[in-house]
This record gives structure tokens, C-alpha cells and sequence, in this order.
């Protein structure tokens, strides 16, 4: 993967929607729709695992709170708009959702950058998620897919708008299983 992590706060080696950068080796859609992606080519045939390190606030930091906790009472969620995803020859188009920015709540605050809601406090900055990340706070998301033909597009997406959502992501990687 060309630019896995950001570390010169840029996309290049990525196509699509251009995310936000500042200055802490992460980066971010908000407020807005998009479409992030990169092509790997020369990929052996076989079972990959792709995984990226992100969250998606639904909102502001309360509304995220208030689908989070009908996530974690029924398990799934229509609310969790921004998709990690995965395209292949064999697998057209296979996505998952990401975590809620409160799944990775502290319950006192850990920086000067941060929200609140019912369950304690969440990242309000790129500078605090990096910070929330580094605590491990927010475990990678990952798929599994197969490789038929040599190319993968891996990347994140999101179609539907709503006032205030924020995604941050950093860190993908790609595992041969």
C-alpha cells in the first residue's frame, strides 16, 4: 500500500475524494461525502486481509452517542454510514462499517481536544484522535477478500450526509491469509 500512514500528511498513491491533513500523520473526511481509494496491482492470487485504523461520528458528539447505544442494544446499525471496503475480480464492492467515535469513549478526558457525551469523552480534533489511537482506542477495522487476477482497490466511502459526521482513519495495511 503506497502511503499507508499518512506520514507526510498528503494522498498520494490515493485516488477519489481528497481527505483533510494537518500535522499528525492522520487524516479525515468531514462533513461531506466521499469516496478514498487506492488500486494494488501485482497482487499474488490468494486471501487478503485489509485493515485500517478509524472511526465514524455520527454527528455531533451526542447524536453519535445516541446511535451508538442502538448499536450496542440490537447489535447493528442503519446509522453507520462510512465503509471500509474492498474490490477484486472475484468480490465486487464488499464493505463494513465503521466504529462509532463514542465506541472508544475514555470516561475521563485524555486531552484538551475532546467532546462529551453519556458515555464520557471522544476525540473533537485530528490532533486528540491521534492521540486516542496511539491508547489504542479505536482497534483496526478489517474485511477478508480474495485476490483472483492480481488487483485489490481497497478504501473508505460514504454516501449519505448528515450535519457534523467526521471520519478519521490512518494506518491500512494489507495481510496475505
Amino acid at each position: 500500500i503506497v502511503n499507508s500512514a499518512f506520514d507526510n500528511n498528503n494522498s498520494e498513491g490515493w485516488s477519489g475524494t481528497t481527505p483533510g491533513f494537518q500535522t499528525y500523520s492522520n487524516a479525515e473526511f468531514y462533513n461531506c461525502n466521499y469516496d478514498f481509494h487506492q488500486t494494488i496491482a501485482g497482487v499474488k492470487k490468494g486471501v487478503y486481509k485489509v485493515e485500517v485504523t478509524a472511526y465514524y461520528r455520527h454527528g455531533n458528539a451526542e447524536n453519535d452517542a445516541a446511535e451508538y447505544t442502538k448499536f450496542t442494544e440490537t447489535g447493528t446499525s442503519v446509522a453507520q454510514y462510512a465503509k471500509l471496503y474492498a474490490t477484486t475480480s472475484v468480490i465486487n464492492a464488499y464493505d463494513k462499517p465503521l466504529p462509532f467515535a463514542t465506541s472508544g469513549a475514555a470516561s475521563e478526558s485524555i486531552t484538551t481536544e475532546e467532546a462529551s457525551n453519556t458515555y464520557g469523552f471522544i476525540p473533537n480534533s485530528m490532533k486528540s484522535a491521534a492521540f486516542y489511537m496511539s491508547q489504542d482506542k479505536y482497534q483496526p477495522t478489517y474485511l477478508v477478500t480474495a485476490v483472483e487476477d492480481g488487483n485489490i482497490t481497497i478504501g473508505l466511502k460514504k454516501s449519505t450526509h448528515i450535519g457534523d459526521d467526521w471520519t478519521l482513519f490512518d494506518d491500512w495495511k494489507l495481510y496475505d491469509l
